[in-house]
């Protein structure tokens, strides 16, 4: 079982991801990848989950708990 936390981040140095996979042992996979397109914050986080889902396949986990940012409502 991994707990998988991720979020987006677009700035004036472009768009970005990042991503936590954390393992039911603690052990810590991080996964930051620069885009290299202009995008909205959603496609953003889109990629953001798609690119850390794909890793999670690759380290064959099958079960998996999924985190997006949790916003404030103002």
């Amino acid at each position: 079982m991994v707990d998988h936390f991720f979020d987006r981040a677009v700035n004036v140095y472009g768009n970005g991801i990042d991503a936590l996979n954390i393992s039911c042992t603690k052990k810590q996979y991080s996964i930051s990848v620069k885009l290299h397109f202009e995008c909205t914050n959603n496609t953003a986080e889109y990629e953001a989950c798609i690119l850390s889902l794909e890793a999670i396949l690759e380290l064959k986990i099958r079960k998996i708990n999924v985190y997006g940012k949790l916003r404030k409502k103002s």
